[in-house]
């Protein structure tokens, strides 16, 4: 098909594109006048509407299709989940007093590439007070003995699937503080709670009902969902913070479907910050974590 992306005059250029595209149409069997589309530049857009195309949304059928996984695409899931356990325990080896969070980055790429992997979605490596409040860019802070430092995979990984785990560990031989493992307690707790509800036959909205309560100081700085779903991107369905509009209270969780439950927990003002997510798969009789990388003891002690 001809691009028009690398051209002085794209309109000029889309429009032979879409002529191209409305020809494909037709050839299958198609008169046109309606075409789904998922994403589209300006150019492209203007050159079909021009010629009396009608454009829908495809989102509503392809997000359908993709939610639940075939066997094929639950075998990619599990090749990927070895893979994420490997730069998680490369990188916490890598983890000491000196290390910066980008070099801390590129020892997660570095495996990631090294097994497969096509790249890094974000680039989410955070320690001290860059963990509060939450934020999802590595910088060339070193890390210092006593802090807290958080990690999310957020990896494209092998044929693109997408993987999104967080993890948070204390750095060097210091003890961790009593208010850092009561945070990362707190955010355990809560998670192992959330998950332990993820089941088929359940909706959302009767998920948010059964939801533990999220500890209220940390609730000025949450994440905006408790989950979502992930495939070759981050997907639907999700579930929201009860105070907030959930975008899908009637979807039904179904066998295959697979979640990202995950959270930030850190108070306003504070130094200190804790990340903690995993990726399930929805099985007949509840669920399986893809890649069970082990929490910290230490801040669990």
């Amino acid at each position: 098909m001809h691009a028009w992306e690398f051209y002085d005059d794209p309109a000029s250029q889309a429009a032979i594109w879409a002529d191209e595209t409305m020809a494909a149409v037709r050839e299958l069997g198609a008169n046109g006048e309606r075409i789904a589309v998922d994403r589209l530049g300006t150019p492209a857009f203007l050159a079909l509407v021009e010629r009396g195309v009608r454009l829908a949304d495809s989102a509503p059928v392809t997000q359908q299709a993709r939610r639940v996984k075939t066997p094929e695409e639950i075998e990619l899931f599990d090749l990927n989940a070895r893979l994420i356990e490997q730069m998680l325990a490369a990188f916490e080896a890598a983890i000491a007093p000196g290390v910066s969070e980008r070099e801390l980055l590129a020892v997660l790429s570095d495996v990631m590439v090294h097994g497969g992997g096509e790249f890094l979605a974000t680039t989410t490596v955070c320690s001290g007070p860059n963990t509060n409040p939450w934020r999802a860019e590595a910088t060339d802070r070193r890390l210092e003995a006593g802090d807290l430092v958080f990690v999310d995979t957020d990896t494209v990984g092998i044929e693109g699937c997408f993987f999104c785990v967080s993890r948070t560990f204390p750095v060097g031989d210091v003890e961790p503080t009593a208010e850092q493992r009561a945070m990362y307690r707190e955010s355990h707790e809560w998670l192992t709670a959330m998950k332990e509800l993820v089941r088929p036959g359940i909706t959302c909205g009767e998920l948010v009902a059964e939801a533990p309560v999220f500890p209220a100081r940390f609730s000025a700085q949450r994440y905006e969902c408790f989950f979502h779903g992930i495939g070759l991107e981050e997907e639907n369905p999700s579930l929201c913070h009860p105070t907030m509009c959930s975008p899908t209270p009637t979807t039904v969780l179904e066998e295959g479907t697979a979640l990202v439950v995950e959270l930030y927990a850190g108070e306003a003002e504070g130094r200190d910050g804790v990340k903690l997510g995993d990726e399930l798969l929805i099985t007949t009789d509840g669920h399986r974590v893809f890649a069970p990388y082990p929490y910290s003891q230490r801040l669990l002690a």
